[in-house]
């Protein structure tokens, strides 16, 4: 059950932009909620595929940043499911503080009857003792969006999930069954036989970071890529073939020589430093084959 203003929250106020005093920062963080099927800038041509899905519920979001773009002031809002998270939306101050309010009603504030209130009942009672009928009005479909998905039991089921709803209300307590090594600390340490990883250079200790099923993925991805094109990326690329590409890429993005072709063949500091082979790229890959794989 929701009061009568409850029904009413997300139709009134005007879309304006009405001035902003100074200190409006507050808003930053704050929890906004909406019901896409009300808000015609959720409901473009764009977006209709996203939040049409949705229907007469309501998804919560949380103000990211005010900044100001052609005199107007505006605020991010981004969603907290993640099947929305790809979309972030830059509205105007009374588009923000009726999502507020729709938030606050919703979650009831301390203000009026919480939400947990009306939904207990007390011992021998059917409503709460402070509530009065005439106040209540059933409202059919105000409910928040639930992408109805079950707790995922396995790594193969947690890679296939469209959405997740992080609650900023949520709290967890730690793991009690952590990892300990033989001193009993739990600190997280680099093997003695890894090492020489981190502290080679930079990129191989960004790589290191990164779990080589990722990289694996990334080969097969490559490969399935090339045969739906039809590009003959004959032989098959290789996880040691991936981690070359990766090097060289990181190469050029140190060394900027504009045009692919300036890194392979005789290079400039070959004749200033008297090499007597060519240092080009050559070397670690064939020029045709970088650009196959890079296609």
């Amino acid at each position: 059950m929701w009061s009568a203003s409850a029904a009413t929250v997300a139709t009134t106020e005007p879309d304006t932009q009405s001035p902003v005093p100074r200190g409006f920062e507050v808003y930053v963080n704050s929890l906004v909620a909406y019901t896409p099927a009300k808000e015609k800038w959720l409901m473009t041509k764009k977006l209709v595929p996203t939040f049409g899905q949705v229907g007469t519920a309501y998804i919560v979001g949380r103000v990211c940043r005010r900044f100001i773009e052609k005199k107007l002031v505006l605020y991010e809002i981004r969603w907290l499911d993640s099947l929305f998270q790809k979309h972030t939306h830059s509205v105007k101050i009374g588009v923000l503080q009726r999502g507020i309010e729709n938030y606050r009603v919703l979650s009831r504030s301390t203000s009026k009857p919480t939400w947990s209130a009306l939904n207990t009942t007390p011992d021998g009672e059917d409503l709460p003792s402070d509530a009065l009928l005439e106040d209540l009005v059933e409202v059919e479909g105000y409910t928040e969006f639930d992408p109805d998905q079950a707790l995922p039991t396995s790594l193969r089921e947690v890679e296939t999930i469209k959405s997740m709803k992080f609650d900023p209300r949520v709290q967890m307590t730690e793991p009690t069954d952590l990892y300990k090594h033989i001193d009993g600390s739990v600190t997280t340490r680099v093997r003695p036989e890894c090492v020489r990883l981190f502290t080679h250079s930079a990129s191989s200790s960004f790589l290191a970071y990164v779990p080589v099923y990722f990289w694996r993925q990334i080969v097969n991805e490559v490969n399935a890529y090339a045969a739906v094109k039809d590009i003959k990326l004959l032989p098959a690329v290789t996880l040691k073939e991936l981690m070359k590409l990766v090097g060289i890429l990181f190469f050029m993005s140190i060394n900027d020589k504009g045009e692919y072709a300036n890194y392979w063949g005789v290079q400039p500091e070959d004749s200033i430093l008297g090499n007597l082979n060519s240092s080009g790229l050559e070397n670690v890959m064939p020029l045709r084959r970088f650009k196959l794989i890079r296609k």
